[in-house]
């Protein structure tokens, strides 16, 4: 009688998974990036959003829209305003401030 030896098989296979994903949940995502993937995240934020076809919607206008939101409205908090803030004072900065960081 002849003995079995098990084998290893590899498939490769494609799945397509629906998610639904909350703001809560992107936010804690968002949280455990460090610095670089973060500068990275708004990188290719910025990169899709330039793609976006719609003059009349485009990047552009949808930050505005965000800010003015977070400006006015009940939802937001002055912890998400002085982030954002924050981000928008670093990235303005003179090259000689980004240096000595």
């Amino acid at each position: 009688m002849k003995t079995r030896h098990p084998r290893t098989v590899t498939v490769k296979q494609t799945v397509a998974v629906e998610l639904e994903v909350s703001p809560e949940s992107l936010a804690k995502f968002f949280c455990e990036l460090d610095d670089e993937e973060l500068a990275q995240f708004f990188i290719e934020a910025a990169k899709i959003a330039g793609q976006w076809e719609e003059p009349s919607w485009g990047a552009d206008w949808q930050w505005h829209v965000v800010g003015r939101h977070l400006a006015n409205c009940a939802c937001s908090t002055d912890a998400a305003r002085e982030m954002v803030a924050t981000i928008a004072r670093a990235a303005n900065a003179e090259p000689e401030a980004r240096a000595a960081e």
